[in-house]
C-alpha cells in the first residue's frame, strides 16, 4: 500500500507532489468528479462508450493539475517525469507510490475506481434528497431549541460523506490487480 505522508520521502521533489496530490484542493477536485460521474457506470460485460468519454475528461484534468505541479516548481513535464523516474530508481517507497499515481490514470484503473464510488456517490444523491425533502417539508427554520434531530443527523450524514478522500479508497489500487475478475462480474 502507498504511503501518503510527504514527510515519509527521502526525495524532496517526490515529497512535494506526494503532498500535492493528498492536498485537499487536488483530492476535493478529483473526489467532486468521481461523485459526478460514477452513478453512470454500471457492472456488466460490455462497457459503454460513455465510460471512455469521462475517463478523458478525468486523464485530461489530472494532466492539468500535473501541469499545475510542474509550473509550480519550474520544470517541463519531460523534466518531471526523469525526476519521477530517478526517485523510483532510488527508493522502494517512491517506487510504490508512483506506481500508484500512474496506475491511477491508466483507463482500466479508473473504471475500477468509478465502480467503488458509485455506492459512495449514491449515498449522496440520496442524502441530499432526504435532506431537501425535510426542507421542503419542515422548511429551513428548525424552530426556538436549535436544529430537530433529523436535520442534525442529516449534517453528520452529509460531513460523513464529505469527509470520503479518493485517498481513503487506496486499498483498491493495490488490489486491483488480483480482483479483476470480482470486479468485471460485480462482486465488487
Amino acid at each position: 500500500m502507498g504511503d501518503f505522508n510527504p514527510a515519509n520521502y527521502e526525495d524532496d521533489f517526490l515529497a512535494d507532489l506526494v503532498g500535492f496530490v493528498a492536498s485537499d484542493d487536488f483530492q476535493q477536485l478529483f473526489e467532486k468528479f468521481f461523485l459526478k460521474y460514477s452513478v453512470e457506470f454500471e457492472y456488466g460485460e460490455e462497457q459503454k462508450l460513455r465510460y471512455y468519454e469521462i475517463y478523458q475528461d478525468f486523464h485530461d484534468m489530472f494532466e492539468s493539475k500535473l501541469e499545475e505541479f510542474c509550473q509550480s516548481k519550474g520544470v517541463s513535464q519531460a523534466e518531471f517525469l526523469k525526476r519521477c523516474r530517478e526517485a523510483s530508481c532510488t527508493d522502494e517507497k517512491s517506487k510504490l507510490y508512483m506506481n500508484i499515481l500512474l496506475s491511477s490514470v491508466e483507463y482500466e484503473t479508473f473504471v475500477k475506481l468509478m465502480y467503488i464510488m458509485k455506492p459512495v456517490a449514491e449515498r449522496k444523491l440520496q442524502m441530499e434528497s432526504e435532506s431537501k425533502q425535510m426542507d421542503e417539508r419542515y422548511g429551513n427554520d428548525v424552530g426556538m431549541k436549535g436544529e430537530s434531530k433529523s436535520s442534525k443527523q442529516s449534517d453528520d450524514d452529509m460531513k460523513e460523506m464529505d469527509d470520503l478522500r479518493i485517498s481513503d479508497n487506496a486499498d483498491f489500487k493495490q488490489s486491483h490487480y488480483d480482483d479483476d475478475d470480482d470486479y468485471k462480474s460485480g462482486n465488487k
